[in-house]
């Protein structure tokens, strides 16, 4: 799931539990999941990792001088703020208990792994601060009118789950000190619509601190962890509803020289960079080569991208242990690949020793791993505000033949290592990445590899 930081912190909570990089990273501000925004603000990442935009100011692509208003770190408040706080005496068995909120946010994720209805309520404008959050599954949503009982949900999977009710204690730049998820109690679903609104009630929930294995996605109750309840919580909050995003297309049948645009269904222009042998690597030389073409951005600081990396070695690496472009062909017929490492382990330029080092590190074939570094720094627009844009040294080639879908959110910018995009082989159409809603990599590149 994507994570949903705004100015501070709207988020989905499984997907920050489950896919943190925990090494700086991002050329700004460094956090624990190693992400930056524009305006110093923090965003988490679409599947774990940090950051490439430098912390420019967002301004008009053609007018530097003109700049978004930066929200600094607080949050505009909630389209109801219809939510009660209710205080009684503490429990004996809770650390904690009760919640005041300052504001509220609701929000729909047309994300790639499918649409999250997202609601959080935040204790403070300005951190440090406290969170309660709701992140539902539209797909599987429960019915206005529904009862769910949340007994047992804090010893779950996280990865792909349907309902994730979870309270965080002491966030800020830095991440949450610690994460809780209900184990107790109920939410009652009044009303709940993506198009409309969340009206519901949390009753006698207790939320009991957890830790994650990264591997699995099960979330445990931490022994001696931390406890708070929560006897009442009113929600009546309007979701706020994603923009239109632009489209190109319709492709041309054949790769196209210059490309015919940087959007969706566009053909991309040739891209050239060099691998970390220092050969020069052209896209469309591998046009009509193979049926897809994974567009894997990493970063050296990145642990989430040393995961997947991981899991994808289990399926594609060759006899030898490493994963290279034949391998893959071979593991599966009609995909190809490019590791795309964007910033070295100080979120800096990579070079070509780092890069050589990188890749025998995390047993990958030099020859398929390309540096993406442009200095000065490129300027990528946003799909939304039109006529806005980040600045962005790491992948500038890439983010400049393939718009990466970037919108404005409550001040902030979404931005994530590892970074996915997916091409057409046959004719370098740009098919799919991460920020554009809709279908994931895994149902792309099924599609594509029929």
């Amino acid at each position: 799931m994507r994570i949903h930081w705004g100015t501070l912190l709207v988020m989905g909570a499984a997907a920050l539990l489950l896919n943190a990089c925990d090494s700086g990273g991002g050329s700004g501000s460094g956090d624990s999941d190693g992400s930056t925004t524009v305006g110093d603000t923090v965003v988490g990442t679409q599947d774990g990792g940090g950051m490439v935009a430098q912390d420019a100011a967002v301004g008009p692509v053609n007018d530097a001088g003109t700049a978004v208003t930066d929200a600094g770190s607080g949050l505009p408040p909630g389209n109801d703020a219809g939510s009660t706080p209710v205080d009684p005496p503490m429990n004996a068995d809770c650390d904690q208990s009760g919640f005041t909120a300052a504001q509220e946010i609701a929000v729909v994720d047309p994300g790639a792994s499918g649409t999250y209805m997202i609601y959080q309520a935040h204790s403070s404008a300005q951190p440090p601060l406290d969170l309660i959050s709701i992140e539902i599954n539209a797909a599987a949503a429960p019915a206005s009118g529904s009862t769910v009982d949340l007994t047992g949900r804090a010893n779950m999977s996280l990865a792909g789950a349907d309902l994730v009710v979870a309270l965080a204690s002491g966030c800020g730049q830095q991440g949450c000190a610690s994460w809780l998820l209900a184990d107790g109690g109920t939410i009652t679903f009044t009303e709940l619509s993506q198009t409309g609104s969340i009206v519901a009630t949390l009753t006698n929930v207790i939320f009991r601190q957890v830790t994650v294995d990264q591997n699995t996605g099960m979330a445990s109750v931490t022994p001696n962890g931390a406890t708070w309840c929560l006897p009442e919580w009113n929600i009546n909050s309007a979701y706020e509803q994603p923009p239109e995003l632009p489209k190109g297309g319709p492709a041309q049948p054949n790769c196209v020289a210059e490309g015919t645009g940087n959007l969706q269904f566009d053909n991309v222009a040739n891209l050239q960079l060099q691998n970390c042998y220092g050969e020069t690597v052209s896209l469309h030389d591998a046009c009509g080569q193979s049926k897809a073409l994974w567009m894997l951005a990493t970063a050296g600081w990145c642990t989430a991208c040393d995961q997947l990396i991981a899991s994808l070695k289990q399926q594609f690496a060759g006899a030898d242990g490493i994963m290279s472009r034949a391998s893959i062909a071979a593991a599966q017929p009609g995909l190809d690949m490019w590791v795309i490492l964007g910033e070295n382990k100080q979120s800096a330029e990579p070079t070509l020793q780092y890069c050589e080092a990188y890749a025998q590190e995390k047993g990958l074939d030099p020859a398929m791993v390309v540096i993406d570094w442009v200095n000065p720094e490129v300027s990528v627009p946003l799909v939304d505000p039109e006529g806005y844009a980040i600045g962005t040294n790491s992948l500038g080639n890439v983010w400049t033949v393939m718009n990466p879908y970037l919108v404005e959110a409550n001040g902030g910018v979404t931005l994530g290592f590892p970074w996915s995009g997916v091409l057409r082989g046959s004719n370098m159409e740009y098919v799919w990445s991460d920020y554009i809603p809709g279908s994931d990599i895994n149902q792309t590149l099924g599609e594509l590899l029929q």
